[in-house]
């Protein structure tokens, strides 16, 4: 007879754990706008207070993206959504409440709390827009509420939420034509399909936000879009198409000489190949006693190629 398949402990669930640690890849960045609003504090034409808002919003952002500061991106985002609103300026205004929606939202998960405010905040002005018929405004805060929704402390349902969410938000930045802001959504809307675990969908998504950033040129964004790509491949078991994408990022990271950006791609791609080595393995162990239900190969070697080029930083 044939033995009896051992029992074994449920294997953790790594992206679980991923969701609620999460706080600085793929969450702590805003928007790409700081170039749009360093161009408005530079010309020369524009009133004296629109162009201090402008760089305002800017510092705020780079306090995101840049430094991971986010009580300083908080302060700094609230004085500019101050300032807009005085000018009456409808697309500072909704930049700023998002930047500011943002800040709460990371903030909140660098302590490991639920992203109460940041909800409140951002669902508070939603109705406000709507009321106004302001589709700018509305499409900002739907995309603060997505974004809030990849937070680890939100649930599968909240994730669903954050689907729809970025769905209305896509429709309305592309009636206006914006395609920074359309990229934008197509990045929340790819890491919130991966939640799911829809990875065709994340693909798509990955897809279509890497173009609109390759024809704007902006390599930054390209390069998350390229990591989108690949944590989505490597979710759809699709190893080498993962790695390519992985690798395209980090000969982006490497050029821009971000290497703290680098080192984590490294390490993402490290911890993606744990990951399938770690079902495969489980899987052999489990049906080990029965050859004809194995579900993969148990001659399975590690990659670490990945893993030894993060040493370089990771101190």
């Amino acid at each position: 007879a044939l033995p009896m398949p051992m029992q074994v402990q449920p294997a953790p669930n790594p992206r679980l754990e991923e969701a609620q640690q999460r706080k600085t890849w793929g969450a702590a960045t805003s928007d790409a706008l700081s170039a749009r609003y360093t161009a408005v504090a530079d010309d020369a034409q524009q009133s004296a207070k629109k162009r201090e808002a402008a760089m305002i919003f800017a510092v705020a952002e780079g306090h995101i993206n840049d430094n991971e500061d986010f009580d300083a991106a908080l302060q700094a985002g609230t004085q500019a959504l101050e300032m807009f609103k005085d000018l009456g300026d409808i697309e500072g205004v909704s930049d700023s409440l998002r930047v500011v929606v943002d800040a709460m939202r990371l903030a909140s998960a660098k302590k490991e709390e639920k992203p109460d405010e940041a909800l409140r905040l951002a669902s508070e002005e939603l109705v406000w827009f709507r009321e106004q018929g302001q589709k700018r405004g509305q499409a900002s805060m739907l995309l603060a509420l997505a974004r809030v929704n990849t937070s680890g402390k939100r649930g599968v349902k909240d994730r669903d939420q954050g689907v729809r969410q970025a769905k209305e938000a896509l429709k309305i930045y592309r009636e206006l034509s914006d395609k920074p802001m359309e990229g934008a959504v197509l990045l929340v809307l790819g890491e919130l399909y991966i939640y799911v675990k829809s990875f065709q969908e994340a693909i798509g998504a990955a897809n279509k936000a890497l173009a609109i950033f390759e024809d704007a040129e902006d390599s930054r964004s390209e390069a998350r879009s390229l990591h989108l790509l690949a944590e989505a491949r490597f979710g759809n078991r699709q190893m080498e198409g993962g790695k390519q994408a992985a690798d395209d990022a980090i000969a982006i990271w490497t050029e821009l000489g971000l290497r703290r950006q680098e080192a984590i791609e490294h390490l993402s791609v490290a911890r993606w190949h744990a990951e399938e080595e770690s079902l495969r393995s489980t899987a052999c162990f489990v049906f080990r006693g029965n050859p004809k239900r194995l579900m993969y190969p148990c001659d399975i070697r590690p990659k670490m190629h990945h893993g030894i080029s993060a040493t370089r930083y990771s101190t």
